[in-house]
């Protein structure tokens, strides 16, 4: 190995690097946040740092209604046996309790238990079930919940249960994801349905759907029925349904079987088997999820007036939907009393209120921030608040950072998450910005078109013919508005409307 060499030097580099102070970052982090994240944080600091003090919280409120709500019904349905209709408000108050609906881990486990006394099924259905998200689904490889040191815990049984399971109520629980959901419960259904039933759908529609539902619902891409036939026949004159399952099947928790197509495909069967589908449900267990509906709390109002000489525009703060924070009195007392305090004691203290005055300027940036924003949105945005999505003109956060002195990344963390409500309704914030398209119309933004195309679209519904993404386009330019079509379908496309053909 002649020629090698190996040699070590120092070299000395000068660079430049800027690194974000602790209080810098959070102030960063609260301007991300929306209410709802920003409340919590404070929350958690509140909780943590006893320098700081919550004077005033609509959520506190909330909780003091709820007291006197539970003080008067316990009086209000307070009975005993002199009072006549003590039975009937005891009733009613019980009517009026919410339901407490359980989860579909102890769902399916109330139902389990009844089919089988078995130990070993029991202690591995219980580890299953334990394993399953709110949608139903596994978590974790089946595979490995089997105890090794249990030799009745085999492959063969694990599958044996995984199918007991999928059979409960709600159907496709236990399933790896919603393909194989909608497959186990298409299976599950064909036999429990009598003989009269299928036929009643159609032995070729339900061997259609079991063929795409065992891992071909690729063909289903573009629901078009004619399409749908063509490509169906294709792979029945291939040959392909008798060859092994597809790769989308993989990580299922059952193998699928082969489910032939039928000699003869027609729209009727394959419009009837799309329907089946349809019927299923790809997250089985949705009514028992826990999530529940989010409202949007808008944290700007801008709202028009009128006085003697113009129409101006009131931006105004939603400051109650934040708890108001301070610092606390008896910290600021213990600081005034200095020299009397232990060393330890002061440096606590003056730890803590450090931190606590970090807080609050930290929520005194973001609401100046926001208020210069929402000021600055309104003077380039005037014709919006004063005519409608319309006469939204195009804005990039560039011009806004300009205006009001920040950098263009401050705009683009206080846009998303915080909402503005208006005449014309509650939009997010990073709405308003919208790039100007390229056509004739120099102050058209993007948004403002897909306005216009949503009119035009709603003037001809009804009238027969659905109008194609060129017939849009060409609408648009008598309006003054010229745009290519593939350019109105990208626009339809955002606005969930489908193409002519479906239409």
């Amino acid at each position: 190995m002649g020629g090698f060499t190996m040699d070590f030097s120092q070299n000395q580099q000068l660079t430049q690097q800027m690194h974000l102070s602790p209080q810098m970052l959070q102030s960063v982090n609260f301007l991300m946040m929306n209410h709802l994240d920003l409340a919590a944080s404070l929350y958690e600091e509140v909780q943590k740092n006893p320098a700081l003090e919550i004077v005033r919280d609509a959520q506190l409120d909330i909780d003091k209604v709820r007291q006197q709500k539970k003080k008067r019904n316990r009086e209000e349905f307070a009975f005993s046996k002199e009072t006549p209709d003590a039975a009937t408000h005891f009733q009613q108050f019980l009517e009026s309790q919410p339901d407490n609906t359980m989860g579909i881990q102890h769902h399916l486990w109330q139902q389990y238990q009844l089919c089988t006394s078995h130990t070993s099924k029991l202690g591995l259905a219980e580890r299953l079930i334990s394993t399953l998200d709110f949608r139903g689904f596994t978590q974790v490889a089946p595979i490995s919940l089997l105890d090794e040191n249990n030799p009745q815990e085999t492959p063969e049984l694990l599958e044996q249960v995984l199918s007991e399971i999928q059979s409960l109520e709600p159907t496709g629980c236990g399933t790896s994801c919603s393909q194989e959901a909608l497959y186990v419960q298409a299976l599950i259904r064909c036999e429990a349905e009598s003989e009269e039933d299928q036929t009643k759908l159609g032995k070729d529609a339900t061997a259609i759907a079991l063929f795409l539902l065992a891992g071909n619902l690729s063909v289903l891409e573009k629901l078009r029925i004619p399409i749908i036939v063509k490509k169906l026949k294709e792979i029945q004159e291939a040959d392909s349904a008798t060859l092994e399952p597809p790769e989308s099947t993989k990580g299922w928790t059952c193998k699928p079987q082969n489910h032939p197509l039928p000699a003869k495909i027609t729209e009727t069967t394959v419009e009837a088997a799309i329907n089946f589908i349809k019927s299923l449900d790809p997250l089985p267990a949705r009514q028992f999820s826990p999530v529940q509906g989010s409202y949007i709390y808008p944290e700007i109002t801008v709202e028009p007036y009128q006085d003697a000489e113009e129409t101006g525009l009131k931006v105004t703060m939603n400051h109650r939907l934040l708890p108001e924070v301070i610092l606390s009195p008896s910290f600021t007392q213990l600081k005034e009393q200095g020299e009397k305090l232990s060393k330890e004691t002061q440096r606590f203290v003056k730890t803590s209120l450090k931190s606590a005055q970090e807080v609050l300027q930290s929520l005194e940036f973001r609401e100046d921030t926001l208020k210069k924003a929402a000021a600055a949105l309104v003077e380039l945005q005037r014709d919006f608040f004063l005519a409608g999505p319309r006469a939204l003109r195009p804005l990039k956060m560039k011009d806004m950072a300009e205006k009001i002195k920040v950098h263009e990344t401050t705009i683009s963390r206080l846009a998303n998450g915080k909402y503005l409500r208006c005449p014309w309704g509650i939009f997010e914030i990073k709405y308003f910005f919208s790039n100007q398209v390229d056509s004739n119309q120099s102050e058209l933004s993007k948004e403002a078109i897909k306005v216009m195309l949503k009119e035009i679209l709603e003037e001809h519904a009804g009238g027969g013919k659905s109008l194609s993404d060129q017939k849009l386009a060409d609408l648009l330019t008598q309006r003054g508005v010229k745009i290519a079509r593939r350019t109105v379908a990208k626009y339809r496309k955002e606005l969930n409307i489908d193409s002519s053909f479906d239409r």
